[in-house]
C-alpha cells in the first residue's frame, strides 16, 4: 500500500513529467531509492532530502505544505500522551491490531467518530 508521502512524491515527479531515474540523478540518489520512496517501501527521508527535493522541483508554498503534511501522515510510530486513560490505551492497542482488517463501514464509522467525515459522506469503493 502506498503511504501519503509516497503518493505525494510520485505525484510531484509526474506533474513535472520527470522519470524516476532523472529525479534520482538530480537529487544524487539511486533510482532504486526513489522507487522505494514512491511505492512506500521506505519511510519518508530526513530533512536534507526534503530540502533538495523542494529546491529541485521548485515547490511553491502550497506544495511544500502538502509535502510536509504527507510526511507527518506517513509516520509509522505513534505515541499516546503520558496522561492517556486506560481506556485510551486499550482502544489504541485494539486499533493497532485490527487497522488493516477494518472494512469500509468500520473505517467510515471511525472517521465519523473522529470528525473526519459526516454521517452522510461515504468513501468511494476501490476497484
Amino acid at each position: 500500500m502506498m503511504s501519503p508521502f509516497a503518493s505525494t512524491l510520485k505525484t510531484l515527479r509526474l506533474n513535472r513529467s520527470m522519470l524516476q531515474k532523472d529525479a534520482a540523478d538530480l537529487l544524487g540518489y539511486e533510482q532504486s531509492y526513489i522507487s522505494g520512496l514512491e511505492n512506500g517501501q521506505k519511510s519518508p527521508p530526513k530533512n536534507g532530502f526534503i530540502q533538495k527535493l523542494i529546491k529541485m522541483y521548485q515547490l511553491n508554498d502550497q506544495e511544500q505544505q502538502l509535502l510536509r503534511d504527507s510526511i507527518e501522515q506517513s509516520r509509522l510510530i505513534y505515541r499516546l500522551p503520558k496522561d492517556a486513560s486506560l481506556e485510551a490505551y486499550l482502544i489504541f492497542q485494539a486499533l493497532e491490531k485490527q487497522i488493516t482488517q477494518l472494512g469500509q463501514n468500520q473505517r467510515h464509522l471511525i472517521k465519523i467518530a473522529l470528525g473526519l467525515e459526516s454521517l452522510h459522506e461515504r468513501e468511494e469503493p476501490k476497484m
